[in-house]
């Protein structure tokens, strides 16, 4: 066996024991769609049901103590995906979920171009990081992929341009959305992604690499520990 397909085996097995989930599981939710927002007061989910999907966590805390969350999903995927040029990727498939509770609109927009980029202690591992268009909902997260459609039909059309998105979530709502990553090839050992705020900067992190990929101008947040 060649050290590509090995690598890949590995990827793909890290992947799916990361993210096990009961197939029977069901939950009840309002539907997020990535450029929308609903109310907290409306959703309905049991939050041990919920817990179970969240990899990282941050809470953060405006000048009146009013808290901004942001909660990212742990992968699903781990397999292969072909594009219109023939070129395979391994894919990963995460969730961002932004919780408003502060008493303003908290404004933001992300941006990742749609150049890949090359990971750390790697020579010929590249990333690309896409934000499909695709309406994600949290009753989706038991799903196979979190219930997003043939990737062939989400990336095909977009995977060759910049990734954007921006909203704004007025006080108590929230909004979700999806990330994927595409590596040319597999990667040795469990993969993490995230999106978090550092210094009025919005940060994704993948393993050990960071990306900056928006500002907020909104008045400062701090992390609370």
């Amino acid at each position: 066996m060649s050290n590509h397909n090995f690598a890949i085996i590995i990827f793909i097995a890290a992947i799916l024991f990361s993210c096990q989930q009961n197939s029977t599981t069901k939950v009840t939710m309002v539907e997020i769609a990535p450029l929308d927002t609903v109310p907290i007061a409306n959703e309905v989910i049991k939050q041990e049901l919920y817990d179970q999907f969240i990899n990282t966590k941050y809470v953060y805390s405006n000048a009146k103590d009013k808290t901004l969350i942001i909660e990212n999903s742990f992968p699903k995927g781990g397999l292969e995906y072909t594009d219109l040029l023939g070129n395979t990727f391994i894919y990963a498939i995460f969730w961002t979920r932004i919780t408003n509770s502060t008493d303003q609109p908290f404004d933001f927009s992300i941006h990742f171009p749609a150049d890949a980029f090359l990971l750390p202690n790697s020579t010929d591992n590249y990333c690309r990081i896409v934000l499909p268009k695709a309406m994600m909902s949290l009753d989706k997260a038991p799903m196979f992929n979190y219930g997003l459609p043939n990737l062939a039909v989400v990336l095909d059309p977009i995977l060759d341009q910049p990734s954007d998105f921006e909203s704004i979530i007025p006080p108590m709502t929230s909004c979700i959305f999806y990330v994927i990553t595409l590596f040319n090839h597999g990667v040795e050992g469990s993969i993490r992604a995230g999106l978090s705020i550092q210094n009025q900067s919005l940060i994704y992190t993948i393993n050990d690499t960071t990306i900056h990929c928006g500002v907020i101008d909104d008045e400062p947040l701090i992390w609370k520990e």
